[in-house]
């Protein structure tokens, strides 16, 4: 099995998740005290790493 080190925000953000369950973009940022940019680009990764999954139809935007 693979080990992997994860930074103080994924952990928040997948322990909110296991928590609560599925959640928006913007909710995760409020739940987590995390700004939603951040919050967002948390979740791209932990979804590119395959530990949660981002619906098609979370239009997020982070405006810049």
């Amino acid at each position: 099995m693979k080990r992997f080190e994860l930074e103080e925000d994924e952990r928040k953000v997948l322990l909110t998740l296991a928590k609560r369950g599925a959640m928006s973009p913007s909710e995760v940022a409020a739940e987590t005290w995390t700004l939603p940019g951040k919050a967002l680009s948390v979740l791209r990764d932990l979804s590119s790493a395959g530990f949660v999954l981002l619906r098609d139809d979370t239009h997020c935007q982070v405006l810049k």
